[in-house]
């Protein structure tokens, strides 16, 4: 059986990532099952018929993370609609959310915490999201930034619109 599962940390930093996030806290063994499904996925996922080298895992109990190495073999439409598909097989077997962009999380004391996005303005008025408070950017794209920007002060998201210009 062909192996096209590698560890994440071996990826390039160019590196395609998809990022699903569940209000709901992943548990130890949910965890070892969406983890042991990536792999499972990621093992016959293929775009034209060609493999596709990738990698995923679970961060901050509440992130689902895939990533395929596009030097080894790029993503095509199909391939990314299969992985969607995995993941509201996801959904469906853990009964979980994570297709939904309705809410923005972030970090308080090392608690990953959400709220909607259309409360976004409100909070940061009522001080409840500060400027320096760690947001999640789930829009990235490479496995870099997901080092590098992913977790990221309100000011440097999209949320930074809403707070005064102190210049």
């Amino acid at each position: 059986m062909k192996t096209m599962f590698v560890p994440f940390d071996t990826l390039p930093a160019r590196a395609r990532v998809w990022i699903y996030q569940s209000e709901q806290r992943f548990d130890v063994a949910t965890t070892r099952i969406i983890e042991d499904k990536i792999k499972d996925f990621i093992n016959e996922w293929q775009s034209h018929g060609n493999d596709l080298k990738g990698s995923g895992k679970v961060l901050y109990d509440h992130f689902v993370i895939l990533s395929i190495d596009e030097e080894f073999y790029g993503a095509s439409g199909c391939s990314i609609d299969k992985s969607v598909h995995f993941v509201k097989e996801l959904e469906e077997q853990l009964n979980l959310v994570l297709l939904s962009r309705s809410s923005q999380s972030y970090l308080n004391d090392n608690t990953v915490e959400f709220f909607p996005v259309k409360d976004a303005r409100k909070l940061v008025t009522d001080g409840v999201v500060l400027k320096e408070t760690k947001t999640f950017n789930n829009n990235i794209t490479t496995k870099g930034e997901l080092e590098t920007a992913w977790v990221v002060p309100a000011t440097k998201s999209w949320l930074g619109k809403f707070f005064k210009n102190d210049n």
